[in-house]
């Protein structure tokens, strides 16, 4: 695995570096540099003989040749590239006589290197294809897709090289940001090209409508090699100023036509043609330039055919392309008649897509059969009424029936299984079915003629293939199926024919796929696929050590078949009395997986320099894998890599250590594995940053001052940029918040290896809660803080109202002492009609203020309210005062009434009369009532007498005998109880007297 790994990544790289003891120098301790826009650039080189640089020398390029010195002035994306220092005069080792370095110029405005013309024609190599959009800026993540669906296709990005892999023939397109913004580069079109005697040539023009004074060039492109002759073939009249330009590049060369300023007498047909000197054979390729008058342009380009169709309520898209300057007016007609854009079924819409390029587009939102008709785009210019251009067609919705699934196979013509061709003959291949056809071919590239399919006249749609010069190549099925998007490989239905080449000199069909010579042990029937051309050979196969015959099924369509052990396998034919062997096929005892599955993992993606940096590539599947590393240290051999195999487990992990790693180290690691049997191919990036130094930074989601509404729930969230991680503290007021609060949370999450997101967060935001906060991260010896302040807003509330008279010198006054937040404002009101206030606020005006007789002042108090005093100098009549306190949450008032001094004095007497006038008419009353209450009675005296029941004697008491006493007097409302009263003091008395 690592020889097919080395074979693969010097296949790749032979045309760029070879290092010999003998090469040139190049005066610098580095092979890379990254040079700002239209900045200057120098650097020299020297050897042990004369030198001189090649690469990408553009006009502002020059090169010193005595001192060898190699000057770039006003650098520009166009310089981006490898620069070459060699020998003027090549030794027998032409190839390692030589040094290079690799020049980026970044430029966001051209993200990819321009390229000329030819460069965006790839020939598929078998050691591995090159896409070569190579970037400005090395720190560029570019992606490859599809030209035609967008899908994203795998592969290995170099930024000095370009997408390196196993690609399919087709068209490709290179993807990246720059400032924001997708950019994508020119579109590339792989093909699969093998030098032969039907050798081709691909001719095609930078533009083939100019105006006089643009330029334009022409390239042509064929086989790389001493014994093909190219040369240009137009009238003389054209290009007279052209200049021809050839270069190779690999197996193939590019002969480019370069005009800088085109004149009208360049127009007409440009012929390339290349011989084959030994075989005179000759092949030639024409194209048409129009050079329009400077003044105007107009041309229009579209890929329709004479018939398109629509499926029943499917939306339909027909786009034609207008290069015109000034504007075109585009016009859209059906059956004549000119189709209204405004309608949303049917309409049309021509846009500007770059330069003097405009596209214009007819929609059919929901065809239905009465959309049939026949269709006219019509483009003129208003500048000049001689300048239009106009392209009619049919358009056919199907209806239902006509849209239903096929029920027929399709046929192919001729009806044979197998068909035999002559060497270096044509046939042709026809298929027809009921619905569109594809077909699928030996040759990875698109055959020499592939036409439809078309729709004849039974309805049916025909598509042919034909093949001018058949080769052995050309061995192999050809299957003709319906086309189907949606479809899978086993809902595919198709007709198919085996088409033989036999070629005595390639006895075994060549391969079109990589690696296809390695097979992986199955439970099920295996398959050599050792394909001979000519179907009458008698094939046997050998175990390749020991040159023994190895029991198999022979099928010349299939190649051996049966159940074979590890090992390596060959295949001998006879043919003729000759016998051929075909290459060598590796039997692997490891089944595998099913599918290929890669993880790329790193246990820190973020680390310090001097730490070791440590990148592993886990790979599932099949072992017959390659492995392909790129990142920042590759070109200086930085790095050792350990491949361990996990056959229980079914994986390989190949690790990637790099000891006591450098800033230098910092960028995109890509591990790239292919499953050689599938040509499966997976890339995963992974992104490693070294550090300097360790380091902390915040970054708040909010300003300096916060406010929160009352109840709320308020988060503050700030990210922490650190290494190694930080600790991270709330405070308040300089106090922790877990030691205050257990309604204030924080919170701290890992987004990334040195990012982290850390979340204050207020439960219900109370009045309490307002105040000064603090985040501080610690990281070692580093400390970073952030402080902000939190109001939470309060509604507003009149915590006083209070009236101040100061006598009739000084005035009357009155404040109103309110609080809230926001800090409320304060207003004040009058109102002169007191029985009218309370019930219409229109009584009320606002207080003229800062007036000779009416002073207001306000101001914050100690306790942090709002104390607002108006005094009034003089008040001649009554008043009612309102102080209104508001801010945004809420708004309150209250009232208090004034006197004047002058009704205050008149009123004060009047009052003192009446105070002394209440007061004799209540004594009045009082003494009445006292009066009419006095009891009326007088006092009598009895006898009294005690007969005892034995006829005692009588006793008899004189009243003016008894004693008295001033005490004894009670009041007249308590008489009962001072007669009760006086006869106990009376009894005692006599109780005394007979004592004595």
């Amino acid at each position: 695995m690592d020889v097919l790994r080395t074979c693969l990544l010097l296949g790749m790289l032979s045309g760029f570096q070879m290092v010999v003891s003998s090469r040139p120098t190049i005066v610098s301790d580095r092979d890379e540099f990254v040079i700002e826009l239209h900045s200057q650039f120098n650097i020299s080189c020297t050897g042990d003989k004369a030198v001189s640089w090649a690469g990408p020398l553009q006009d502002n390029v020059f090169i010193d040749p005595y001192t060898a010195t190699l000057s770039i002035d006003n650098a520009s994306a166009a310089n981006t590239g490898f620069f070459t220092c060699e020998y003027r005069e090549l030794g027998p080792d032409a190839e390692g006589e030589e040094a290079e370095i690799y020049i980026f110029v970044p430029d966001s405005q051209v993200p990819f290197v321009p390229e000329v013309p030819h460069d965006s024609h790839v020939l598929i190599d078998a050691s591995g294809t090159v896409i070569p959009c190579r970037v400005t800026d090395p720190k560029s993540h570019v992606v490859l897709r599809k030209a035609e669906t967008g899908a994203e296709v795998p592969g290995l990005y170099d930024n000095k090289l370009g997408f390196i892999g196993n690609f399919s023939a087709g068209s490709y397109v290179c993807q990246t940001t720059a400032n924001g913004v997708p950019a994508d580069s020119i579109i590339y079109t792989v093909e699969d090209y093998k030098e032969s005697i039907d050798f081709h040539v691909h001719l095609r023009a930078s533009h083939v409508s100019v105006r006089a004074g643009e330029p334009f060039n022409i390239t042509c492109v064929g086989p790389a090699s001493p014994i093909y002759h190219q040369q240009w073939l137009h009238p003389r009249k054209q290009a007279e100023q052209a200049q021809q330009v050839s270069q190779v590049l690999g197996e193939h060369a590019l002969y480019t036509l370069v005009v800088q300023s085109a004149a009208l007498q360049d127009s007409g047909e440009y012929e390339c043609s290349i011989t084959h000197m030994l075989r005179a054979e000759t092949r030639t390729q024409r194209v048409a330039i129009t050079v329009f008058p400077e003044n105007t342009f107009f041309t229009l380009e579209h890929s329709l055919a004479a018939v398109e169709f629509a499926n029943l309520l499917e939306t339909k898209e027909l786009s034609v392309y207008i290069d015109a300057d000034p504007a075109p007016r585009v016009r859209w007609l059906k059956d004549g008649i000119a189709i209204d854009d405004s309608d949303q079924d049917v309409f049309s819409k021509t846009k500007n897509i770059g330069g003097i390029r405009y596209q214009s587009t007819l929609t059919l939102s929901h065809p239905t059969e009465e959309d049939t008709g026949n269709y006219t785009v019509f483009a003129s210019s208003d500048s000049s009424p001689r300048d239009s251009a106009h392209f009619s067609f049919l358009l056919r919705v199907k209806t239902p029936s006509q849209v239903v699934q096929p029920v027929l196979s399709p046929e192919i013509w001729p009806r044979q299984e197998e068909m035999l061709v002559p060497l270096h003959t044509s046939f042709q291949l026809t298929c027809k079915g009921e619905a569109e056809l594809v077909w699928d071919t030996p040759l990875l590239q698109t055959p020499d003629f592939w036409e439809g399919p078309v729709e004849d006249n039974s309805g049916l749609f025909v598509t042919s293939i034909t093949v001018d010069n058949a080769t052995a190549a050309h061995t192999g099925f050809y299957t003709c199926y319906y086309s189907s998007p949606n479809a899978t490989e086993e809902d595919l239905e198709g007709s198919s024919i085996y088409v033989y080449v036999p070629d005595p000199d390639v006895p075994f069909v060549p391969s079109m796929i990589p690696y296809s010579n390695h097979v992986l042990t199955n439970q099920e029937e295996m398959e050599i696929q050792c394909r001979v051309t000519d179907p009458s050979a008698n094939v046997t196969l050998l175990n390749a050590d020991t040159q023994r015959p190895v029991p198999s099924h022979y099928d010349s369509k299939r190649g051996a078949l049966g159940f074979f052990n590890s090992g390596t396998y060959v295949c001998r034919a006879s043919l003729h009395g000759q016998v051929h062997l075909s290459q060598e096929y590796i039997v692997h005892g490891w089944t595998g997986g099913s599918e290929l599955q890669v993880e790329l993992q790193a246990p820190r993606a973020a680390l310090l320099v001097g730490e070791n940096l440590v990148v592993t590539c886990v790979a599932r599947g099949s072992e017959m894998l390659e492995d392909h590393w790129k990142y920042p240290g590759k070109m200086a051999q930085r790095g050792m890599k350990t491949v361990r195999e996990n056959k229980k487990e079914q994986e390989i992990r190949y690790t990637l250590t790099i000891p006591r790693a450098s800033a230098k180290d910092s960028g995109v690691y890509a591990c790239s594995i292919t499953d050689i049997m599938s040509s499966a191919s997976q890339t995963k990036e992974l992104t490693i940053s070294v550090y300097e130094s360790a380091f902390v930074s915040l970054d708040p989601m909010f300003t300096r001052s916060e406010f929160a509404e009352l109840d709320e729930v308020k988060e503050f969230t700030v990210t922490i940029d650190t290494l190694p991680s930080a600790r991270v503290t709330w405070l308040k007021d300089g106090a922790v918040l877990s030691d205050i609060s257990a309604e204030i949370s924080s919170s701290l999450q890992q987004i990334t290896e040195t990012r982290y997101h850390s979340v204050l967060r207020l439960i219900r935001a109370k009045e309490e809660d307002s105040g000064n906060y603090t985040i501080m991260a610690e990281n070692g010896n580093q400390t970073q803080s952030f402080n902000f302040t939190l109001q939470v807003k309060v509604p507003v509330t009149i915590v006083d109202l209070i009236e101040k008279h100061h006598g009739s010198t000084l005035g009357q006054s009155v404040v109103c002492i309110s609080r809230g937040l926001p800090t409320p404002e304060v207003e004040w009101f009058i109102c002169s009609n007191i029985k009218q206030c309370a019930n219409d606020s229109s009584r009320w005006a606002p207080l003229p203020v800062n007036s000779s007789e009416i002073t207001v002042e306000t101001h914050i108090n100690e306790d942090n309210n709002v104390e607002s005093l108006v005094i009034f100098a003089k008040l001649d009549n009554t008043l009612s005062v309102r102080c209104m306190a508001h801010n945004e949450l809420s708004a309150v008032s209250r009232e208090v009434k004034l006197v004047s001094n002058a009704l205050q004095s008149e009123l004060t007497v009047a009052a003192a009369v009446l105070v002394l006038l209440v007061i004799v008419i209540v004594s009045l009353i009082i003494l009445v009532i006292i009066w009419k209450q006095k009891p009326r009675y007088e006092i009598r005296w009895r006898v009294i007498e005690s007969i005892s029941p034995d006829g005692h004697e009588y006793i008899y008491v004189d009243p003016m005998q008894l004693p008295y006493d001033s005490r004894w007097e009670f009041p007249e409302t308590d008489s009962f109880w001072a007669v009760s009263w006086a006869l106990v003091l009376s009894g005692r008395w006599w109780r005394e007297q007979r004592t004595a």
